[in-house]
């Protein structure tokens, strides 16, 4: 059957590449598509030259001794093939285009775009850390395509078709946008230099890099959960206690080798001798969530967190926003 090449081009910011793979095309297979990971070797190459936009395929080129060694990337270009009955000839440039050819070339696009990103994504990843190139970004970072959609039938024309992925859309409750009281402690904040908590820090960001749309990191989602869990009770422990109390707390707290305690039984014993309540007595279920909480964090250090189920993850962002509730209330 005749194939369309769904080609698109996404953002690597600065990505360093040897000369000797400048240029290269890579055939793989994923998701049961033929796909091509294409790398530029120009700062003109995927057609940007006559764009009136910035866009360019390589920023730079670094030399040593009169020859190049490695050339500043700025976009790739990801190949995604689809079975479709679709040509060139069905897609004159200025149309007229049936609309059952329209909606066939969506469905292409559709099949593909997403394929396309998170093979770039992935390859972006390895990139990443097996280069060192720490300058591209945390691993939760979204991948971004740049520059133009091409459909290529399978004689190498192009159809004169084009196609995004669209608005993204984010539902946001109302309590989130910014009040004028928060916007002034956030302006005095500013001025006297002082961060937000380090448990919120850590919890915000475990919210963010399960949230997008595009890119969910779930491992990266629990670790970081249950590390703002663990701060945030600490935290809450040394401001609930007396100063009677404040010397025992630090050796439990800061001499893990001493006196070794659970993280979660932080959450019964420790704090109801601080404050007299215990969240395992308030909350049971609550308590069992904390605990699978710091379970699988343990279990994602050690072993890379197999077999743990995608609602799994969900569950445990969750857990983490209901503990700090309940520390807050105290």
């Amino acid at each position: 059957m005749n194939q369309i090449a769904v080609c698109r081009h996404f953002d690597v910011y600065d990505m360093r590449i040897r000369p000797d793979i400048a240029g290269s095309q890579h055939d793989i297979v994923f998701d049961g598509h033929t796909c091509r990971i294409v790398l530029p070797s120009k700062e003109a190459d995927f057609g940007v030259s006559g764009s009136s936009q910035d866009f360019r395929a390589v920023s730079a080129v670094s030399w040593r001794g009169g020859e190049v060694t490695s050339l500043s990337v700025e976009m790739i270009r990801v190949e995604v093939k689809v079975d479709s009955y679709l040509t060139a000839d069905l897609f004159p440039s200025g149309g007229p285009h049936a609309q059952v050819d329209v909606d066939e070339a969506r469905r292409v696009f559709d099949e593909a775009a997403p394929i396309a990103a998170e093979v770039a994504r992935r390859y972006l990843a390895q990139v990443r850390v097996n280069s060192g190139q720490t300058w591209l970004g945390p691993s939760s970072k979204s991948i971004r395509s740049v520059w133009s959609t091409d459909l290529i039938d399978s004689e190498g024309r192009r159809l004169a078709a084009s196609f995004s992925d669209g608005i993204p859309v984010m539902l946001i409750p109302e309590d989130r946008a910014l009040s004028s009281e928060k916007h002034w402690v956030a302006v005095g904040n500013v001025v006297s230099r002082t961060d937000p908590p380090l448990a919120e820090t850590f919890l915000s960001d475990a919210r963010s890099v399960f949230s997008r749309s595009d890119h969910e990191d779930n491992n990266q989602a629990v670790i970081l959960s249950a590390i703002a869990c663990e701060v945030k009770i600490k935290s809450r422990l040394q401001e609930l206690c007396d100063d009677m109390q404040a010397p025992l707390l630090s050796i439990v707290l800061e001499n893990p080798r001493d006196v070794s305690v659970a993280a979660v039984s932080l959450l019964d014993k420790t704090l109801q001798a601080v404050c007299g309540r215990s969240l395992r007595l308030d909350n049971r279920e609550l308590y069992k969530a904390a605990d699978q909480l710091f379970k699988d964090r343990n279990s994602i250090a050690h072993r890379g967190g197999a077999g743990l189920s995608e609602g799994v993850f969900r569950t445990h962002v969750r857990t983490a926003v209901a503990v700090f509730q309940y520390l807050d209330s105290l």
